[in-house]
């Protein structure tokens, strides 16, 4: 899960970057949000079983589409550094949200084993009327 990557670089880049005022305030912000999500989306960890993949996949979309926009709304676009770093982490955000797969609600551990396809080779495939194989 790429979501602890995100939550940590939301918390830290104001700390490394040196962002001050509002950009710091808001990507603290994002950080609570983005954690209150994960660990209320049911999934693996999620604490709070609440939240549907789908809806926590709505949000981290919503807030990569946002966050180019924060620094002109915000009024901190004349800083560079907080622009590019609100650029690069809507581009990254973009790309984790890309490779994630939000319509996955199972455990993160059995993920393999529910799929229902044996790969394992020894040809142990059980017959139930339906036909698994890929090869149509």
């Amino acid at each position: 899960m790429f979501d602890i990557y995100i939550i940590c670089m939301l918390f830290m880049a104001p700390i490394l970057w040196g962002m001050t005022g509002e950009p710091r305030m808001i990507l603290w912000t994002l950080c609570l949000v983005h954690l209150l999500v994960v660990t209320t989306t049911k999934f693996g960890y999620g604490l709070v079983k609440m939240l549907p993949m789908q809806v926590h996949g709505f949000l981290e979309l919503l807030v990569a589409i946002s966050l180019p926009f924060m620094p002109t709304v915000f009024g901190f676009a004349n800083l560079p550094n907080e622009r590019h770093f609100f650029y690069g982490a809507a581009f990254i955000l973009f790309v984790f949200w890309f490779l994630t797969d939000y319509s996955y609600t199972g455990n993160g551990w059995t993920m393999g084993a529910d799929t229902g396809h044996s790969h394992d080779g020894h040809g142990h495939h059980h017959h139930d009327g339906h036909d698994h194989s890929h090869a149509h």
